[in-house]
């Protein structure tokens, strides 16, 4: 938030629905490579550390020797994904190619942007687009409102803890039971706040309820303070099924949560008949 609150901000993490070694018809899913997976969360590291990544830094986070630390960090820079300066390691010029292609195949259609900056300006508070890809929550588009303390977004997080936040839930509720299980076995129901829904059973619950009524929410349960409403949007021509969501504080969504609703809902229809 601005002003006196706190700035809330999504932390970019990836997640899988698939976590069982097995494709969703059962069969066996390609085998892990241990080292492209050690460099990825190295790549993903320097993203998210201006500063610059060391050796001794890498060594404790991936949990190897020093030497392998080196060997993966090296290795990354030769191949152009990172650039070393001054014995730290920052994202090299590939990156920046891979990024910009995928901004590129990502550009995201006016007739879905237009409704939701409406819907900012409209009710005044943050609108985003999110995106679901093989079990993550994308945020691709973000307009901020105009009212007094704001809920931050950032385009391009991909976000965790599903099951505590609107978005997140529209999407497990799409899953079976047995992919929703697969799902909580390697990413655990985590109290974020104290309202987070940390039991299978109240979750299973909500999902129902979501699928029942369309619509999603969360009142403080990602973050203290905040609350958000998402809803559906049919996107069929650009990758993965989409969402609106509306943030706001907590108070100001519940004092207006009908004609939020109203708006929200009205908006992601227009966006999907365009």
């Amino acid at each position: 938030m601005r002003d006196t609150a706190p700035d809330i901000r999504w932390v970019i993490v990836t997640t899988d629905i698939n976590t069982t070694g097995e494709e969703s018809d059962g069969t066996p899913s390609a085998t892990r490579i241990q080292s492209v997976a050690r460099a990825v969360k190295l790549i993903r590291l320097a993203a998210e550390t201006p500063d610059g990544v060391h050796a001794e830094m890498a060594r404790k986070h991936l949990g190897v020797s020093l030497a392998t630390a080196y060997h993966l960090l090296n290795t990354l820079a030769q191949e152009g994904m990172l650039d070393k300066r001054d014995r730290r390691y920052h994202l090299g010029p590939t990156a920046g190619l891979i990024a910009d292609a995928y901004g590129r195949q990502e550009s995201t259609p006016p007739h879905l942007l237009q409704p939701l900056a409406r819907l900012a300006r409209e009710l005044g508070e943050t609108a985003t687009l999110c995106l679901w890809r093989n079990g993550a929550v994308a945020e691709v588009a973000v307009f901020e409102g105009s009212k007094p303390l704001q809920v931050g977004g950032r385009t391009g997080g991909l976000q965790e803890d599903l099951h505590a936040r609107a978005s997140g839930k529209l999407l497990l509720a799409t899953l079976t039971d047995r992919e929703l299980d697969r799902y909580i076995a390697v990413h655990p129901l985590v109290a974020r706040t104290p309202n987070t829904i940390t039991d299978i059973g109240a979750l299973r619950r909500e999902l129902r309820l979501t699928r029942e009524r369309g619509w999603a929410m969360e009142y403080e349960e990602c973050d203290n303070g905040v609350a958000c409403l998402a809803t559906s949007v049919t996107a069929n021509h650009i990758a993965g099924s989409a969402a609106y969501t509306i943030g706001a504080p907590a108070w100001r969504l519940t004092e207006n949560q009908k004609d939020y609703l109203t708006a929200l809902t009205r908006a992601a229809a227009e966006a999907s008949a365009g």
